[in-house]
């Protein structure tokens, strides 16, 4: 299954598939146990961040109203005015209402806790996405729009550069890291008619955007659909596809923050599954993890969770069991 990954305390982690279907699963990390839950109905594409008190906050994405595979489908957009508050110990979801600069209704945003501010609250923070306009189709126009909420306050800030200053294109389905309070980095993605692999940087304070040239010429392809994490300066990305009609990709990469110099990962044991939409767990050992993607776009899908150290480089995939 192509999605969402949801993480709860201690062992537990929240899995929410995207890929036309409603299927949401609880995983046993120790026993790899997966359990069938059910929240939502045909959710696509939502936007979701883990906060500090063991919490989720998730908005926008899409929820199909007819056959996923009819050949005009109408598509029901989430606005970020109306978010979800999830909780799994106990198990709750309830609707919070947003205000403010809400953005645009949208699907495909990357949304990532940022820190707290000089009052004590929590700040998400919501970058890109693809705009909706009432029905999917290939020329979906996309954002670059950066927004931050405030948690405690639920009120949404746009904190975009001016549009007559240097900022990524507009696009969905790359990755946005978080390095501090005041930076974020946005890796890769797509729009309706381009794939990029380009690396940029933005200062929230001075509302500034750095496009991060590699200074070797050795880089990913361009991609979208992939999964990035931070790990100290590193920022490593695995996986993705280059277009619909290609296979996904298997190759990982290490992108340098101070040297802005690209490194490809060499894995030893297990080589990482091609696989696009899967989902991906970071810790601060240099452990990540990764469950779940599509090996074959709607046709196949990946089906163990996988394992791969950044200190050592060993790859090992596990087998899983379900209830």
């Amino acid at each position: 299954m192509a999605g969402a990954f949801i993480a709860g305390k201690g062992n537990r982690v929240w899995l929410c598939s995207g890929a036309f279907n409603e299927h949401q699963l609880e995983i046993d990390l120790d026993s790899k146990t997966l359990t069938s839950v059910k929240v939502f109905q045909h959710m696509l594409s939502i936007s979701y961040c883990l906060l500090p008190d063991g919490t989720w906050i998730l908005g926008g994405g899409e929820e199909l109203d007819t056959d996923p595979y009819a050949e005009v489908r109408r598509h029901i957009h989430h606005p970020f005015s109306t978010m979800k508050r999830l909780s799994l110990d106990p198990f709750n979801i309830r609707n919070v209402r947003t205000t403010g600069d809400v953005p645009e209704d949208s699907c495909s945003c990357k949304m990532k806790y940022l820190g707290i501010n000089s009052d004590g609250h929590d700040l998400v923070i919501l970058f890109g996405g693809c705009v909706a306009i009432g029905f999917r189709h290939k020329f979906n126009p996309c954002s670059n729009r950066v927004h931050v909420l405030n948690v405690n306050t639920l009120v949404w800030e746009n904190v975009s550069s001016d549009d007559s200053l240097p900022a990524p294109e507009p696009r969905c389905l790359g990755e946005m890291i978080v390095v501090d309070e005041n930076t974020i980095v946005i890796v890769g993605g797509e729009d309706y008619n381009k794939k990029y692999d380009d690396v940029w940087m933005s200062s929230l304070n001075s509302r500034q955007w750095q496009k991060l040239s590699s200074s070797n010429k050795l880089s990913p392809s361009p991609r979208s659909q992939f999964v990035a994490a931070l790990h100290h300066r590193w920022i490593v990305i695995v996986g993705g596809v280059f277009s619909t009609k290609s296979a996904p990709l298997a190759d990982s990469w290490a992108f340098n923050l101070d040297s802005c110099e690209w490194t490809q990962i060499s894995i030893v044991g297990d080589e990482f599954p091609a696989c696009v939409g899967h989902v991906w767990m970071a810790l601060p050992s240099g452990l990540f993890f990764t469950v779940g993607g599509e090996v074959e776009p709607y046709s196949s899908w990946n089906k163990n969770f996988y394992e791969f150290s950044f200190n050592t480089g060993l790859g090992v995939k596990n087998s899983r069991s379900t209830q």
